[in-house]
C-alpha cells in the first residue's frame, strides 16, 4: 500500500511538472538576402544594388533589422537562430 502511494505521488509530481511548462519559441532568420548598397567587386550582389533588378535601396535595408527589432520586443523567442 505504501509503495503505491509513494509511486503515485512521483507519477503524480512529474505530470504537474511536464504540463507546467511554458511553450518554447524558437525564431529563425535567413540573412542569405540581406544585403548592403554598396558594391562588392568580390561577391554576387549585382541584383541588390540601387540599379540592380530589385532596386535594393538603403530603406529596404534599414528596413528588415527595423522588422526584426519589433518581432522581438513584442513576442520575444525562447532562442533566436540566424541563418545563411
Amino acid at each position: 500500500m505504501r509503495k503505491k502511494l509513494i509511486i503515485t505521488a512521483v507519477l503524480a509530481s512529474v505530470m504537474v511538472m511536464c504540463f507546467a511548462q511554458k511553450p518554447h519559441k524558437i525564431m529563425f532568420y535567413n540573412m542569405e538576402n540581406f544585403f548592403d548598397t554598396i558594391d562588392d567587386p568580390e561577391t554576387n550582389d549585382e541584383e541588390f544594388l540601387p540599379d540592380g533588378a530589385k532596386r535594393w535601396n538603403t530603406a529596404k535595408y534599414d528596413k528588415k533589422p527595423a522588422t526584426w527589432s519589433a518581432c522581438c520586443s513584442t513576442s520575444p523567442p525562447s532562442t533566436a537562430t540566424i541563418r545563411r
